[in-house]
């Protein structure tokens, strides 16, 4: 009897094994055969079909597949697209059931990829285990810039490899550790690698341990570090003793620009240290201290040393208890410091008494965006106007006696180009004093008057003026409830309007009567380039009025029908002006009822259209039959950059189909596939789409 003879693959002669490959699907080969050893890697990179399939010149540079149903099998596949993909520089797989194994494997890629910059694997029930390999990966990759991990298990002991990581790693610049229960043993190591790291400007750790006991080390760490801009510690359990060792640090680091450590323990008593460090910092830009206990005299500390400071520009107060005696401590900081462009001081207790005098100090100072008063005095505001290009009055009650001083107030000035007058008390007689300063002011572009009770008169009372105003760009009437004869004023005025060309009409109740208007003002309108009508109750029909004015209207290019009662028929209708139509770029349908049949004629007019380039169906029926109809449309689409898919019920066939899309279409750099059915097949084809796309 005859010796049993063994035979290895990789021992065959490289003829017999090319036969061999013959049979083999490409991904397979990757998955199995590649990297086994050097003859066979070496076999296989002169195999000619594989070459074609592995170097292809790829396009997609953003995949999102965040929230589905990707486990060991899917991130394996991932992981081989990531070792010979050259293009893709963001990969998003948040809440999905990679585990420690997934996250191996597709950090096992990291070494090999040259172009993923963003990496985003929050949410996947990773430990210690999958982010010690992960390190290791950071140890030697050189292109990875942005690395989040939160929402996962990594512990102390993860925190201890990601920081012997940080030692070594020089390309890193944001890490994202929040809600993963590191305390204070996992920070102190940390801190050690932030003292010998030479990159990385973005540290987030809220939401985790973190107390008083190790904050030395981070402070330690910051006083030697020389990159480290921005630190997020909020939501933790910093106490006093904990924030004055920060206060400390302030004095003498020069690079962190925003500190933030919101709702902590902290007390008054450490206001008195961080004045004394702002007096001396030359850095911080961003100082956040809302909802922690403050008191009048704890916060004049802050505002004395703010005098001095000549760096700072963001100061947020909120929730800090400050009445109108704080409020003169304020004073002096206004009228000292000219560095302050944004100041918050929403929620606290300030009165009229208070705001007045902090307005009579605005007039010398140059901040630009003034937050949430409760109440002010208007007609102070005319002495306001000497630098401010923003003014900001969302959230006020300000009725007709105030909107008259500030229509004054406008008429005299000449540097505000922006204002926001959203949630007051704003009625007809109010509009009327709006609308007689937008006749004669030329600098104002921008009126925002959101949920107000302006009426039918007071909307007439505005669209004539539009008629005679030469300056104005943007228009937002946002949450409105325009009636049919408010509608049709507005849109008889836009049809002769020379200027207006954002029109944000979100959230009016504006119905299929309503859209015909609209529809009617753009057949005429040559200006109009933005249009949001999102959030209103247009069906199908509205849809066909607007659909019939895209076929003559050349500017507009940019459509928003978010959450409206649009279905198949309405779908159909646009789909049928968009080959068309010359102009239109953006069209929004998410949060609508379209379903597969809608997707068939958008489909075929996507084959046809050569405009579209962002393409938004978030939140509609498509399932898998409208992501085959799609895959049609988008086989031969040369022009959609942006398409998202996200919760459409797609499941591993619909993304099937979409690969095969993927395999021929050039054009999509982002493809948004988010809270979908996607599993580990789905996963596998678009992986070996990712390897093919060109």
């Amino acid at each position: 009897m005859s010796e049993k003879i063994s035979l290895k693959l990789d021992t065959l002669p490289v003829e017999l094994i090319y036969r061999i490959l013959d049979h083999l699907d490409p991904l397979v080969i990757l998955c199995s055969l590649q990297n086994t050893n050097t003859r066979m890697n070496t076999i296989i990179t002169s195999y000619q079909p594989f070459q074609a399939y592995a170097h292809s010149a790829q396009t997609l540079e953003t995949l999102n597949l965040s929230q589905n149903k990707i486990g060991i099998a899917g991130a394996i596949s991932l992981a081989i697209v990531l070792k010979h993909n050259t293009t893709l520089t963001k990969l998003d797989i948040k809440s999905n059931s990679c585990g420690d194994e997934g996250e191996q494997l597709v950090t096992d890629a990291l070494q090999r990829t040259t172009t993923l910059k963003t990496l985003c694997l929050p949410k996947n029930d990773i430990g210690k285990a999958g982010v010690k390999h992960l390190a290791t990966e950071l140890q030697y990759n050189t292109t990875l810039q942005e690395l989040d991990i939160a929402s996962n298990r990594i512990g102390d002991a993860g925190a201890q490899h990601l920081a012997n990581a940080l030692k070594l790693n020089t390309t890193l610049r944001t890490l994202n550790l929040a809600s993963n229960k590191i305390c204070n043993s996992g920070v102190s190591y940390l801190a050690i690698a932030i003292k010998q790291n030479t990159t990385l400007n973005m540290l987030n750790l809220q939401h985790n341990n973190i107390q008083d006991g190790t904050i030395k080390y981070l402070a330690d760490a910051l006083l030697n570090n020389t990159t480290l801009a921005t630190l997020d510690l909020k939501n933790n359990m910093i106490e006093t003793m904990g924030a004055i060792q920060f206060a400390a640090v302030l004095m003498y680091n020069t690079t962190l620009t925003t500190l933030d450590v919101t709702c902590n323990q902290i007390n008054d008593k450490w206001l008195e240290y961080l004045g004394d460090a702002l007096k001396r910092n030359i850095a911080i830009a961003n100082l956040t201290l809302q909802n922690n206990v403050s008191n009048d005299v704890e916060v004049q500390r802050v505002l004395d040393a703010i005098t001095q400071d000549t760096t700072l520009t963001t100061l947020n107060l909120r929730w800090k208890n400050i009445d109108n005696t704080g409020v003169k401590h304020l004073l002096h900081v206004i009228q000292q410091n000219k560095r302050i462009e944004n100041l918050d001081l929403a929620w606290n207790n300030i009165s009229d008494a208070g705001i007045e005098e902090l307005a009579v100090a605005l007039q010398y100072n140059t901040v630009k965006h003034f937050t949430s008063i409760s109440t002010l005095y208007i007609y102070i505001l005319r002495h306001l106007m000497q630098t401010i290009l923003t003014l900001n009055l969302i959230g006020n009650k300000i009725a007709s006696a105030g909107v008259q001083h500030l229509a004054n107030a406008f008429l005299q000035n000449r540097i505000l180009t922006t204002i926001n007058i959203s949630c007051s008390d704003i009625d007809e007689t109010g509009a009327k004093y709006l609308a007689y300063v937008l006749q004669y002011n030329t600098t104002i572009s921008t009126l925002i008057l959101q949920y107000n009770r302006i009426g039918d008169e007071g909307v007439q009372h505005l669209a004539a003026a539009l008629l005679k105003n030469t300056t104005h760009s943007m228009l937002n009437f946002q949450g409105r409830k325009f009636k049919h004869g408010m509608m049709e004023s507005l849109a008889d005025a836009l049809q002769l309007n020379s200027t207006i060309t954002v029109l944000d009409l979100q959230r009016n109740k504006i119905d299929d009567k309503g859209s015909q208007h609209i529809a009617d003002m753009l057949q005429h309108n040559t200006t109009v380039t933005s249009l949001n009508l999102s959030h209103n109750d247009i069906s199908d029909r509205g849809v066909s009025y607007l659909a019939q004015a895209l076929q003559h209207n050349t500017s507009l290019s940019i459509l928003n029908l978010q959450r409206n009662k649009v279905g198949d028929a309405g779908v159909e209708y646009l789909a049928n002006k968009l080959t068309l139509n010359t102009s239109l770029t953006i069209l929004n349908l998410s949060d609508n009822t379209i379903g597969a049949a809608g997707i068939r004629h958008l489909a075929d007019a996507l084959h046809r259209n050569i405009m579209i380039t962002t393409l938004d169906l978030h939140n509609n029926k498509i399932g898998d039959d409208g992501a085959m109809y799609l895959t049609n449309g988008l086989q031969h689409n040369r022009t959609v950059t942006m398409l998202d898919l996200g919760e459409n019920g797609i499941s591993d066939a619909g993304a099937e189909h979409l690969a095969n899309a993927l395999q021929q279409n050039t054009a999509i750099l982002t493809l948004n596939l988010k809270s979908n059915k996607i599993g580990d097949l789905g996963a596998v084809h678009l992986a070996n789409a990712l390897q093919q796309n060109s």
